[in-house]
């Protein structure tokens, strides 16, 4: 169970992640992977979605969607580890 929920957290980074890479890497819009990643990122931004506002949105996204991953990293992590404490 707690391999499960660190899965989940690593998706949910990876998403967020591959979401970055294709804004920074100028990816098509229109493409379907790209707004697969861009749809899915911004549900899993949750409250971290514009934290920061620099003056480049390019650089908003990666702090902003980067600290979400981040977060999603950390708090399976601590779920997991509280499951495997309850075993």
């Amino acid at each position: 169970m707690s391999g499960a929920v660190r899965l989940v957290g690593v998706v949910f980074a990876a998403i967020l992640v591959g979401n970055i890479v294709l804004t920074l890497l100028d990816a098509n819009p229109e493409n379907q992977i790209t707004t697969f990643f861009a749809d899915s990122s911004s549900k899993l931004a949750l409250w971290f979605d514009g934290l920061f506002t620099p003056d480049d949105p390019k650089l908003a996204l990666p702090i902003n969607h980067g600290l979400a991953a981040v977060f999603w990293l950390v708090a399976a992590a601590i779920v997991a580890r509280l499951l495997r404490a309850l075993r």
